[in-house]
């Protein structure tokens, strides 16, 4: 072929090439399938990470970490940090009272309630709207209950602040129980 025909070649396949022109139907679609994949491979590797979420060792923590008398953190599934919103760490693990399940958050007391825990944990709580009240051994804790039967219980136990949250309404009286044993 001589330079000729080349560049013949050359402009017949530029004109293929730009007449060739995707209906918007098919770069809707193709882009759609595109995001479908890409959220699906963000979605797959933020279940991994949440389920292999290495735990924490009791000894590593900076405040005394709370679990009930005679578990081990081992024992219910290990203590498992997450960081809320760029915040402190929170440690949890899962446990159960009248069979429902429960989340056991737990982290240091923040600075900013150190000085007067009583009233900056009932501040907190009210952010929750757990503004009734369960009268444990030796604390206040307080818990809030949704329309659909989840609840949340808030108290300080020491220096470490805790939060519960139930997928369903259990009693008081269990959930003072459960309180109380926290060691």
């Amino acid at each position: 072929m001589n330079l000729t025909e080349l560049k013949r070649r050359r402009h017949q396949i530029q004109r293929k090439l730009t007449a060739f022109q995707p209906s918007r139907k098919a770069v809707a679609i193709g882009g759609s399938v595109s995001l479908l994949i890409v959220i699906g491979i963000i979605f797959a590797f933020s279940q991994q990470s949440d389920t292999t979420r290495a735990s924490v060792r009791e000894q590593d923590l900076d405040f005394a970490a709370v679990s009930p008398a005679g578990e081990s953190f081992a024992s219910l599934g290990g203590l498992k940090p997450s960081y809320p919103d760029g915040n402190a760490p929170v440690y949890v693990f899962g446990d159960t009272i009248e069979d429902v399940p429960v989340n056991v958050s737990q982290q240091a007391l923040p600075d900013t309630i150190k000085s007067d825990p009583v009233t900056g944990v009932a501040e907190i709580a009210k952010n929750f709207n757990a503004t009734n009240t369960l009268a444990a051994k030796d604390l206040t804790a307080y818990i809030g209950t949704s329309a659909k039967g989840p609840q949340s219980v808030i108290f300080a136990k020491g220096d470490t602040l805790v939060l519960i949250k139930s997928d369903n309404k259990i009693s008081g009286p269990a959930w003072v129980a459960y309180i109380d044993s926290l060691r």
